[in-house]
């Protein structure tokens, strides 16, 4: 897969070399997300790369609750899915709902053999941590909540 920010850097130059204005802008803003979280963090600090693909994760919801405002508006969405699509291809494949359930069911075997308590706080966060970025938190959320008969 290679370094996450360098893939980022080849894919942003290809974008200006065919002069595709929406691919390189959606590389450019993330890019710029990282760049302040970076900042955010402190001067020279480098970000892992689970670091990374949390900050794309943000970025992608972005750029979903604007292409929902555009739909809702009535306006031309395609530029926003386009977008879309280039920030998921820098994700990690999304695991599916089979694979989030027998994740739930791993984190609860590991919660109740360590004798900690199940409930829907302890388990959503053991498995977002593992998920990172794999798994949407509504998904999961649902998921965690019809296990759980919450």
């Amino acid at each position: 897969m290679g370094n996450l920010k360098e893939r980022l850097q080849d894919t942003l130059k290809g974008y200006m070399k065919s002069r595709d204005r929406v691919g390189a802008n959606a590389v450019r803003m993330m890019m710029s997300a990282i760049t302040m979280k970076e900042k955010e963090k402190g001067v020279g600090t480098k970000l892992s790369e689970s670091d990374l693909i949390a900050v794309i994760v943000s970025y992608q919801k972005k750029v979903k609750e604007a292409l929902e405002s555009l739909r809702y508006a009535g306006r031309s969405t395609a530029d926003a899915e386009t977008e879309l699509r280039i920030v998921e291809s820098f994700l990690p494949s999304r695991l599916s709902d089979d694979e989030v359930r027998n994740l739930i069911e791993q984190k609860i075997a590991q919660l109740q053999s360590a004798g900690e308590e199940i409930s829907f706080g302890p388990v959503m966060k053991a498995v977002m941590q593992e998920a990172k970025g794999r798994a949407d938190g509504k998904v999961v959320n649902d998921l965690v909540k019809e296990r759980l008969g919450s």
